[in-house]
This record gives C-alpha cells, sequence and structure tokens, in this order.
C-alpha cells in the first residue's frame, strides 16, 4: 500500500500499516504489539 494512501483512522490491523504483511506482523506480536495505536508516543 502506498503510504501517502494511509489514512489513521482506518488503520485497525497491523497489516494494514505501509510495508507490513502477515510475517512482519507475526514478528510484531512476538514484540507485544498488536494493534497501530502501540506506535503512538504517548509520552
Amino acid at each position: 500500500m502506498n503510504p501517502n494512501k494511509v489514512t489513521r483512522e482506518n488503520l485497525r490491523k497491523l497489516t494494514d500499516l505501509p510495508n507490513i504483511g502477515k510475517a512482519g506482523a507475526q514478528d510484531l506480536n512476538l514484540l507485544g504489539i498488536q494493534q497501530p495505536a502501540q506506535f503512538i508516543d504517548t509520552t
């Protein structure tokens, strides 16, 4: 998916992120990341 066509409101699954497929999503799950919202810095 083209990163310019991604809208943050529509990101529900990790595979909705640009350049993240099934394998990348599985790797992120192993690191404890299940949702795209977990990438937002809240500090």
